[in-house]
């Protein structure tokens, strides 16, 4: 009888829904377009000064070459105003109007129809959110008018760090959405769910929905907030006093449709679907609609834990995950649109990798975090080292704590993460909050930190420090940032004495300068493209203590591979050392685990056109690294440990596998040395020791290959070995790097046989793009090292995007191989050229056929 009840009264709501009257719904209008800056540049909005001005064609080229050290920063010190017009119905002006501002850089002054609305005293701090009131204010026809100033000498901005210059404005702008909300006498915002699941059988969850609901008006409302999601149905009464804001949490006690059985869960990449639920939420009062919204959420439970050494790790859905990921940068004038951002967590994915860490919550809108969700990416959001350090903020800075330890800073930055809690806190995509990089917050701003935290999103960890440092209130963050940051071998990851090596949660480490494509060196240098130079250094890092000059890269050249002679035998040789030690930063942590528990290289990308520390560069082009860390990180692979010389098979999935593995070792002659077939069978997030490689002479090229029971290959990896491999000073190592006592010596590579191969390219449409195969066979007896296949376009520029399958690829003598590229936005193939290259690769140009 109370079944029958319930479904009665469920059914009355959603007609209620339906057929009564709409009584002053929300309405979002963004402001996006339409936009000049000065009264006489175009703008869009998000956007920084810079980036509009950029866009307007005054700074043409302003990141290649040296021209971005010289603008005149001055410029930049007085404010700007972005002015706008925007039109309301009747019916709009009938209810309530607010204007959101989600991210101004730095503080501004509001004008609307010439009314100052509100000033710097109340406008002010780049990760606040502000909702004003102008209901009085609006017309039919309207101008907005927002002079905005930029971030000063202590005042927590959106910062690069060392990681590029300076934006030349600091980021100033409106660097969020600017939007009118019009709506009646209920509010509702912020919804999200907070999802608890039976780890031990993931057959049933319990949810938590939270929203916040303001009475806008003098006099108390009592109505139901009514929801839906998949085929459930549910309402809890509310009652709001006058004026009140208040923020909801509904349990499965209160509505036990929220005990979910049989849930879809979100997964991140490699362990399964990122499945996601749509939810509507109205509130119903009287007979009529207040309010209602829509949400997207993913029904997963983010856990922790600490190794026996006190490193933390993380779980998802009671599974443990090895996070692998790069740390993200918006481009520098923030001009990241969704079609960059698009293609950049196509990357992501294409590499095998799982997360992304974003030391800033990054982003100009909720782009990349929706994309993520929907992707399966886990994210690592938090705020900058940038705020920690007296050289960056220009104020003082605690050696514990940073330089926000002031009473007034510490109240503005427990607003900043209040805010982007309730901005950001839906996505099941984000796992955890940094709310420290290089230092830990000061003990009175962690406090509100950790009450925000338990008020408003309780389902994630909050993790102090990206060091293994000791908070006074909660102990130790468990990471570790002991870099390196710049050269190390592949041998370096598999030691037990590197500080930076794969053991625990390394928040941020690589190998420092990573070589941008030829093509996109003489675009960035121009003229000053070889020999290197000052213009090289420039765009290395903004480091003042280091990092700032291609010598170390130099160094480790000349010691492992012998002399560079010009700029392609010097890419060859960068491209072979970037290749191996990338690769083996990730798959000295899959090997390692479970005491391995996380690994992010710094960094992703770049912010702008640079020579370091990027998988793609500033132009969207994949450098050598990205297609080894693409194998590296395959699902299944068969992985070279270094420090055992050992052949591992790992399974980072949740399905058990029986795969053939292959493995063959070649002399530089080319003759075969070694090989072995082994069948195994893998059980779930395993990996199992197969076999050794002993005897290694001089330099040897080792063959893996894996197939699965059907004889299908399902990854392939190959390795150039030496006798003697990398010595390291270990007492001298600092944050940077650790020295190296004895290079390994693969100047024998020298002697390799030059190669000339046999190439030839197709190009086909289809509903992908145009898709350019690839038939490539090395014909002769000895190794092909590192061919490069590049398309360029008739300005002899690389085609963007443009998806290869495998890259900077090395042949066995007489091996065959097809490979695939994707170019999903061309529709024409005119022009196209494949250009190959390699180490001991002739170079040849190849005109691409329509077939």
């Amino acid at each position: 009888m109370k079944t029958n009840i319930l479904l009665q009264k469920l059914f009355l709501i959603a007609m209620t829904i339906m057929s009564f009257p709409i009584c002053g719904v929300s309405h979002i209008i963004n402001l996006r377009d339409g936009w000049t800056l000065q009264g006489r540049y175009k703008a869009t909005v998000p956007s920084t000064i810079m980036g509009v001005l950029t866009a307007n064609g005054e700074y043409p080229n302003i990141l290649d070459g040296m021209a971005y050290k010289y603008v005149d920063r001055t410029r930049f010190d007085c404010p700007w105003t972005y002015s706008t017009e925007f039109s309301l119905t009747e019916a709009d002006r009938s209810g309530n109007v607010f204007l959101q501002l989600d991210g101004i850089s730095y503080r501004a002054n509001i004008r609307l129809n010439g009314t100052l609305v509100a000033d710097t005293s109340v406008i002010y701090g780049t990760y606040r959110r502000h909702r004003l009131n102008i209901t009085r204010l609006v017309k039919a026809d309207n101008k907005l008018e927002i002079e905005v100033f930029r971030a000063r000498k202590g005042e927590p901005n959106a910062g690069y760090v060392d990681w590029n210059p300076r934006p030349a404005d600091e980021s100033m702008g409106l660097i969020r959405p600017v939007s009118i909300i019009t709506c009646g006498d209920v509010i509702m915002t912020s919804p999200a769910v907070q999802s608890e699941v039976n780890v031990t059988t993931l057959d049933e969850a319990w949810l938590t929905l939270s929203t916040q609901l303001e009475n806008l008006t003098d006099h108390e409302i009592k109505g139901e907030l009514c929801c839906s999601f998949d085929g459930q149905q549910f309402a809890v009464p509310v009652t709001l006093r006058s004026g009140e804001r208040r923020l909801l949490n509904i349990t499965p006690d209160a509505a036990k449709a929220l005990h979910v059985s049989h849930p879809r869960l979100w997964w991140c990449r490699g362990l399964g679907k990122a499945e996601l639920y749509d939810m509507r939420l109205t509130f119903v009062a009287d007979g009529k609609v207040y309010d209602t919204c829509s949400l997207r959420f993913g029904i997963r439970q983010v856990g922790e834990f600490f190794t026996s050494n006190g490193d933390r790790g993380f779980t998802l859905n009671g599974k443990r995950v090895l996070v692998r990921g790069g740390g993200w940068t918006d481009d520098i004038f923030m001009c990241d649109t969704k079609e960059s951002n698009a293609e950049q967590l196509y990357k992501v994915c294409d590499m095998n990798l799982n997360a992304v860490r974003m030391e800033n919550i990054w982003s100009k809108s909720q782009d990349i975090f929706d994309r993520c969700d929907s992707l399966g990416i886990m994210l690592l959001p938090g705020w900058t080292c940038h705020w920690e350090w007296e050289n960056y903020m220009g104020i003082a800075h605690d050696d514990m704590y940073g330089c926000m330890t002031s009473e007034k800073d510490i109240k503005l930055l427990t607003q900043y993460f209040k805010d982007q809690l309730l901005w950001l806190r839906h996505h099941p995509s984000i796992i955890c909050w940094f709310v420290g990089s290089d230092k830990l917050p000061a003990p009175e701003l962690e406090r509100n930190y950790r009450h925000l935290l338990r008020r408003y999103d309780p389902g994630r960890p909050l993790i102090t420090s990206a060091k293994k440092l000791e908070s006074q209130l909660t102990g130790t963050a468990g990471m570790k940032m002991a870099g390196p940051y710049d050269y190390v071998g592949p041998t370096y990851w598999y030691d037990k004495l590197a500080p930076g090596g794969a053991f625990g949660f390394n928040t941020e480490t690589g190998i420092g300068a990573q070589m941008p494509q030829k093509e996109s060196l003489i675009r960035m240098m121009g003229n000053a493209v070889w020999p290197i130079n000052e213009t090289w250094n420039y765009h290395c890092t903004a480091s003042t203590s280091s990092m700032n000059k291609t010598d170390r890269l130099c160094k480790v050249i000349q010691e492992r591979y012998g002399a560079f002679t010009g700029i392609d035998d010097f890419l060859h040789k960068a491209d072979l050392a970037n290749y191996e030690s990338t690769r083996a930063m990730f798959e000295s942590f899959r090997v390692n685990t479970p005491r391995a528990t996380g690994i992010i290289q710094w960094m992703l990308n770049s912010a702008r056109p640079g020579l370091y520390w990027q998988l793609y560069d500033h132009y969207g082009q994949p450098n050598a690294a990205y297609y080894s860390v693409k194998k590296g990180n395959a699902p299944i692979q068969l992985i070279y440990d270094y420090a055992q010389g050992n052949i591992v098979a790992v399974n980072s999935t949740l399905t058990s596998t029986t795969i053939n593995a292959h493995a063959k070792l070649y002399a530089i002659d080319g003759s075969l040395l070694f090989e072995k077939n082994v069948q195994v069978r893998l059980g779930s997030q395993s990996h199992v020791n197969l076999f050794t490689i002993n005897g290694i002479k001089d330099n040897t090229f080792l063959f893996l290959e894996a197939k699965d029971s059907k004889g299908n290959v399902i990854a392939t990896n190959d390795y150039v070995l030496a006798e003697h491999m990398d010595k390291y000073d270990w007492k001298a190592s600092d944050w940077i790097t650790t020295p190296i006592t004895r290079y390994a010596d693969y100047t024998p590579l020298a002697s390799l046989t030059q190669v000339k191969l046999q190439a030839k390219a197709t190009a086909t449409c289809s509903a992908d793009g145009v898709i350019i195969t690839v038939d490539i066979t090395n014909p002769a007896s000895v190794v092909a090292l590192q061919a490069r296949l590049a398309l360029t376009d008739s300005n002899s520029q690389l085609v963007y995007p443009a998806h290869y399958n495998d890259n900077y690829i090395s042949l066995e003598p007489g091996e065959q191989r097809i490979i695939r590229c994707v170019i999903p936005s061309l529709t024409c193939v005119d022009e196209l050229s494949l250009h190959v290259d390699g180490w001991n690769v002739d170079g040849q140009e190849i005109i691409i056929r329509k077939q």
